[in-house]
């Protein structure tokens, strides 16, 4: 629904380290994102791409500025308030895919369900559906070492959309993956997109992932130099 904010930040400022160590990571970076979008946030290592994206995650704290996810101001709250945004309105999609390795597929997409308190049938009903979506129900008993890369990131991307989160973050999902690869699991989340209206925010520098985002945002030195719909930057 257009003109829902699902994320906006003001000033939103981030600085690392003192006196003449200090680094400002972000500087006053002002932006809304509505509901459905799919954005990439661009640029070269250290413009602060991840960072903004740990901020509006909740993975991080301002220096200085607001952050704000739906209705909740993420900077007025409490290290617990934090942690139970993030469970019920956030999922995350990480580089390193951040299963773990004693669980089975199902058991890793389950996992957060049963962190909300989701009573067992109903998870494993989800799960199997949303790993059926991702193309991965004949691999639901099999733990992430035996599965590829790019299995392991669709279990993480089944994972992150199971609870149906109001906004879905991914740092790098192309990092550890070949372009064919890469290109599948795109389309995936471009699908999810789609099909549930999932407002999607990506932190990346790989054209590939920036094709299959509809909005650009490109950030040089801890600010935004370039916000466009349509083609991504080249």
């Amino acid at each position: 629904m257009k003109g829902e904010n699902v994320v906006r930040t003001l000033a939103l400022t981030r600085d690392y380290g003192d006196g003449a160590q200090r680094v400002r990571a972000l500087d006053s970076v002002d932006f809304t994102v509505d509901k459905g979008e799919f954005v990439s946030l661009a640029g070269p290592s250290g413009s602060g791409k991840s960072t903004l994206l740990n901020l509006i995650g909740g993975l991080d704290t301002p220096t200085s500025g607001e952050v704000w996810v739906g209705d909740d101001c993420l900077t007025a709250k409490s290290a617990a308030e934090l942690a139970h945004i993030r469970l019920h309105r956030i999922g995350f999609v990480f580089q390193a895919y951040n299963l773990l390795p004693v669980l089975s597929a199902r058991e890793n997409v389950e996992f957060v369900m049963q962190l909300q308190g989701v009573d067992a049938t109903e998870r494993r009903e989800r799960a199997d559906r949303m790993l059926d979506a991702v193309g991965l129900a004949a691999l639901a008993d099999r733990r992430p070492g035996d599965m590829s890369g790019g299995q392991q990131q669709r279990v993480a991307v089944a994972r992150a959309l199971v609870t149906e989160p109001l906004l879905l973050l991914a740092d790098e999902p192309s990092a550890n993956l070949d372009s064919e690869t890469t290109e599948s699991l795109l389309g995936l989340l471009r699908a999810m997109n789609e099909r549930f209206a999932t407002t999607i925010i990506t932190a990346t520098h790989d054209p590939i992932v920036m094709r299959y985002a509809r909005r650009h945002i490109q950030l040089k030195d801890g600010r935004i130099v370039a916000d466009d719909i349509g083609r991504p930057p080249v």
